[in-house]
C-alpha cells in the first residue's frame, strides 16, 4: 500500500509547475491552494475523488500523515521557524524550496519529526 505522503512526496518531485509555499490559491497548474504542500495534498485527494471539495488544513493534514506513527502535529502548512519561513522568498535562507520541502516530508515519513 502507498502511503499518502508517498504519493504527496512524488507528486512535488514533479516539475511540471511551480512551488511557492507563500502563495494561497494560485490556478491549477501553478501550485494549487494553501502553501504549496496543502494544495498539492488537495489535488491529490480530488484526483482521487473527483467530488472531494477543498479540504480544511486539518483534514488535509490527516490525509497526508495516515498511516504513519506522528506524536505531534506538524506545521506542514505555514512553517515559522528560525531556519524555515513558508513567506522567505529565494535568496533567504529561511525559503523553502521544493527539494526543501520534500527532504522535510521524507524526514517525517521515515522519522516521524517533522524538521525544516
Amino acid at each position: 500500500m502507498t502511503l499518502n505522503i508517498d504519493k504527496l512526496i512524488n507528486s512535488l518531485k514533479e516539475e511540471d509547475y511551480a512551488f511557492d509555499m507563500s502563495v494561497w490559491n494560485q490556478p491549477q497548474g501553478f501550485c494549487g491552494t494553501v502553501a504549496c504542500i496543502g494544495g498539492t495534498a488537495d489535488l491529490l485527494m480530488r484526483a482521487e475523488d473527483p467530488l472531494n471539495m477543498p479540504k480544511s488544513e486539518d483534514t488535509l493534514r490527516d490525509w497526508i500523515l495516515e498511516g504513519l506513527q506522528v506524536y505531534y502535529n506538524p506545521n506542514l502548512f505555514y512553517p515559522t521557524t528560525a531556519t524555515a519561513c513558508y513567506m522567505a522568498k529565494p535568496g533567504d535562507p529561511r525559503h523553502i524550496s521544493r527539494a526543501r520541502a520534500v527532504a522535510a516530508l521524507e524526514n517525517l515519513r521515515d522519522t516521524g519529526e517533522l524538521n525544516w
